[in-house]
């Protein structure tokens, strides 16, 4: 049956996805990145271990996701001046801007409206 809960809810989701896909690419982000940036806002300067703990992903996720990041300018990968053996993730000045250009939940999407969510009889 099409109006059951799970089918609603999958499509629900598939909607929210959407939606919030849109909202971070006006920001150069990624679905998935904004878990990242997030974690870096509350306290900057993880190891990509660090990161991938906190997430509860994988460390070599964090490790290609923090690449790409840094090659889009949202982050920067730095030795750590201790332990030269260890990587530290620090947002850069446009991670910044993409933080203060929208509200403390980011990204919000109750500026806009939800796409439809069809159910079928």
């Amino acid at each position: 049956m099409d109006t059951d809960f799970v089918y609603l809810f999958t499509k629900t989701t598939k909607a929210l996805k959407i939606v919030k896909a849109s909202l971070l690419q006006e920001h150069g982000v990624y679905v998935g990145q904004d878990f990242v940036l997030r974690a870096l806002w509350d306290a900057e300067g993880l190891t990509p271990k660090e990161l991938a703990a906190k997430l509860g992903i994988a460390v070599p996720t964090v490790a290609k996701m923090a690449q790409r990041m840094e090659h889009a300018g949202l982050v920067s990968r730095r030795r750590d001046e201790r332990d030269g053996r260890l990587v530290r993730v620090f947002l850069t000045d446009r991670a910044g801007v993409c933080r203060r250009t929208s509200p403390a939940s980011w990204p919000s999407s109750r500026s806009r409206p939800l796409p439809a969510v069809a159910v079928r009889s």
